[in-house]
């Protein structure tokens, strides 16, 4: 659902079709957006910042939190889809 906020002008099947291309494409800066989302998801965690994920237990869907807590460096250019 990020990658819709981020593409408003396309549709979620678009998107889902693309998605492949702009794995493959851009697989070392998603790489590293996810190291980058680990590390600090437990930092907050930690602190008592951000919920427990509980594998198979179904967790409110909020990027409210992951606002505050983190900061992710924006790509140079924003992918084609």
């Amino acid at each position: 659902m990020l990658v819709a906020k981020a593409f408003p002008d396309y549709d979620l099947p678009t998107l889902k079709a693309c998605w492949p291309r702009v794995r493959d494409a851009h697989k070392a800066h998603l790489k590293k957006l996810q190291v980058d989302f680990e590390e600090a998801y437990l930092d907050a965690y930690e602190r008592g910042a951000m919920p427990e994920i509980t594998r198979g237990v179904p967790q409110p869907c909020s990027h409210r939190g992951a606002e505050d807590e983190f900061y992710v460096e924006p790509p140079l250019r924003m992918p084609d889809v």
